[in-house]
C-alpha cells in the first residue's frame, strides 16, 4: 500500500512553530500556553546550546528565551538573528538586563516576570 509522503518542511500548524527556551516552569508553560492560542506548534527547551541545534535544524516563527544579566542570553539573541533572520525573537528580561544592540537586530525584550495576559499582548500579532 502506498501511503503520501510528507514533506520534511511541511508545516505542522496553520501559523508554523516557536520556540520556547526556558528555564523557569511557570514562565515555559505561559509562554507555550500562549504560543498554542495562537496557533503555533511549539518546542520546548531549558539548554541555549540544544535551542541553536534547534534553530539550525528547523525553522521557527517565534524564539522566546531568557534575557539574563549574563554574556550568554544576548549571545543566543544574535546567534539566533544570525541563523534565522525572519525569527522574531523575544527575550524575557530581568531586572539590569543589558540589550545593548539588541533593538538594532530587531529582538523584543520584555521586562520579566511577565503574566499571561501581558504575553499574549506582546504575542497578539505573532500568528500574523
Amino acid at each position: 500500500m502506498n501511503e503520501p509522503t510528507r514533506e520534511w518542511h511541511a508545516p505542522m500548524s496553520a501559523f508554523g512553530s516557536a520556540l520556547v527556551v526556558l528555564d523557569d516552569d511557570r514562565a515555559a508553560r505561559a509562554s507555550t500556553l500562549v504560543l498554542q492560542e495562537l496557533g503555533l506548534t511549539v518546542d520546548l527547551t531549558s539548554s541555549l546550546d540544544a535551542a541553536i541545534e534547534w534553530i539550525e535544524a528547523a525553522h521557527y516563527e517565534v524564539v522566546i528565551a531568557a534575557g539574563r544579566n549574563n554574556v550568554e542570553s544576548a549571545e543566543f539573541a544574535w546567534q539566533v538573528r544570525y541563523l534565522s533572520r525572519e525569527t522574531r525573537i523575544v527575550l524575557l528580561g530581568e531586572p539590569g538586563f543589558q540589550a545593548v544592540g539588541l533593538d538594532d537586530l530587531g529582538v523584543e525584550v520584555v521586562a520579566a516576570p511577565v503574566d499571561v495576559n501581558g504575553l499574549m499582548a506582546v504575542l497578539g500579532d505573532a500568528s500574523s
